[in-house]
């Protein structure tokens, strides 16, 4: 029974950690580009503030993507998800299409440009949503929620698509690689990949969980499952250099997540 509730505590420490990242921006360093997960946080990017609201439709909730500029609101589209992903000139975001099936939709994400208010397609797919965007590069696929999203790597212009892998929980990116979580719905010590832009170039760097990228350093964190510690590491995009920066600690301070 003691172990049951140790377990419980650590599975709400984590999911309590993954919410904070996700409700944060996530300014994925060297490129302009915010991605945006969470619902009614402000995401502001040079001086514009974007916002997935949340609004109801008879008995379902939907969400829109507001954009205040100069004092004032624009609705960009209605009957999104609350992903998208910005640099404040153009913003790519995903529109709920017909329904698959009782719980999923075809969705497709569309490329807006900020200044003429024209769109135009990217991709579509059964329950796409959107991880990150380098620019050239917009990182989405099928959000499968606890079994995370299987994602891919599509040029924005050609529409080509590289698979990157299944279960992915985040994205970021540092020193010109994509680093990709894992997301499976437990706490555990599981692989953390980097690659190339174009989605090509796998490589695991470490088995754990995502925290953050800093500079040109991922900060990630090993549970010990024995006794469910946790043990703060930082490593480059590809791996190397190693390096424990605490001992095992009960929970992961909030410092980390900043």
């Amino acid at each position: 029974m003691r172990e049951i509730k140790k377990i419980s505590i650590v599975m709400c420490l984590l999911l309590a950690a993954l919410m904070l990242k996700w409700n944060k921006i996530n300014v994925q360093a060297a490129t302009p580009f915010v991605t945006n997960c969470a619902v009614d946080v402000k995401q502001k990017v040079r001086k514009t503030t974007f916002i997935a609201k949340q609004y109801r439709v008879g008995t379902d909730y939907r969400y829109k993507i507001v954009m205040k500029k100069n004092g004032k609101n624009k609705v960009i589209a209605k009957n999104t998800t609350c992903a998208f992903a910005t640099d404040g000139k153009t913003l790519y975001y995903v529109a709920c299409g017909k329904k698959v099936d009782d719980y999923r939709y075809q969705n497709t994400i569309y490329k807006y440009n900020i200044k003429t208010g024209k769109k135009s397609k990217v991709v579509s797919g059964t329950d796409y949503t959107i991880l990150g965007c380098s620019g050239t590069y917009l990182y989405c696929g099928t959000d499968l929620y606890a079994g995370g999203v299987d994602l891919y790597a599509v040029h924005v212009k050609t529409k080509k698509k590289v698979y990157m892998r299944d279960c992915a929980g985040s994205v970021d990116y540092i020193d010109n690689r994509i680093v990709v979580s894992t997301n499976t719905g437990a706490p555990g010590n599981y692989p953390i990949y980097s690659f190339k832009l174009n989605g090509t170039g796998k490589k695991k760097i470490a088995d754990g969980g995502m925290i953050k990228t800093k500079g040109k350093l991922i900060y990630y964190f090993v549970i010990d499952e024995k006794n469910w510690k946790f043990k703060i590491y930082t490593c480059s995009a590809t791996g190397k250099n190693k390096k424990a920066i605490t001992g095992w600690i009960e929970r992961i301070p909030d410092e980390y997540y900043k």
